[in-house]
């Protein structure tokens, strides 16, 4: 398959922006290069930024700002086990006792058929996201309704996200600092890390996500060694049935991390990254 390309110089990065959409408005898909982060790469040329587009006719063109399938795991282990998963135990123990890991499954295998489910149209549709397949799958009338429909469920996670970790610093490490300035920092610091693009912060959640995975398997094994079994016994209670469609309301806050499949594009290029990123 061969596509139009053509080559743009422009002298700074705001003036690439507008040719950006401009041209995406005629059909074009604008791929622009700079630093090899969210833009690409960047030259200083007697003091002038000169960002390099490449354009292609071909909506479908996999991005230059893509991600391993193994950083995609790390994004959604950590998504689905940071802030959510701090208050999971005491409300699960609360409402189905001992009996909790029952709807824990349940809930989980829902959602684990919801993300088989994404990664088919996601594989179907590589290089784009569910906004530009949704428009040859439901028209543009419906995937526009898609679209506001995430915007505002993500405003929303985001929101109730960062609200949970100010609950965490506050209650565990910064007893005295007023909510809002950690809020406002907190924003600041998830802004700059969004604009850096998603390649950064995959290589980010990466490095982060395998010293988390260790420090929790090393944190369960020790609890295993100076817990008591009894007071995980017994297994099933059946006076605790009652509560487990509750628990599943409840449950499906924590496995909302997986609609970052929506938002991540999947690229073939994937499989030609090495297993090991340092």
């Amino acid at each position: 398959m061969t596509y139009d390309k053509a080559k743009v110089d422009c002298p700074n990065r705001i003036e690439c922006v507008f040719i950006a959409i401009i041209l995406q408005s005629h059909g074009y898909v604008l791929t622009i290069h700079i630093d090899d982060k969210l833009f690409g790469i960047q030259r200083r040329i007697k003091g002038t930024i000169v960002c390099k587009a490449i354009l292609s006719r071909n909506r479908g063109e996999i991005l230059e700002n893509s991600i391993t399938n193994r950083q995609m795991v790390f994004i959604i282990f950590l998504t689905l086990s940071s802030y959510t998963t701090i208050d999971l135990p005491k409300i699960m123990a609360r409402i189905a006792g001992r009996s909790s890991w029952i709807p824990i499954i349940s809930v989980a295998v829902i959602f684990g058929g919801a993300a088989v489910i994404i990664t088919k149209l996601n594989n179907m549709h590589q290089g784009k996201v569910l906004f530009d397949y949704s428009r040859e799958i439901t028209g543009k009338f419906f995937s526009r309704l898609i679209a506001w429909y995430y915007l505002l469920f993500f405003l929303i996670v985001g929101v109730y996200l960062k609200l949970k970790l100010v609950g965490v610093l506050k209650s565990n490490f910064l007893p005295r600092t007023p909510q809002f300035i950690m809020l406002l920092m907190g924003i600041s610091l998830f802004g700059y890390v969004a604009y850096k693009g998603v390649t950064n912060v995959a290589r980010m959640f990466e490095i982060i996500g395998i010293l988390f995975l260790i420090v929790t398997v090393g944190i369960c094994f020790f609890m295993l060694l100076q817990g008591m079994s009894y007071n995980i016994l017994p297994f099933f209670n059946i006076t605790e049935t009652k509560g487990f469609m509750t628990a599943v309301k409840d449950l499906a806050t924590p496995f909302t991390g997986l609609a970052v499949l929506f938002i991540i594009p999947f690229t073939p290029k994937n499989k030609k990254h090495p297993k090991l990123l340092f």
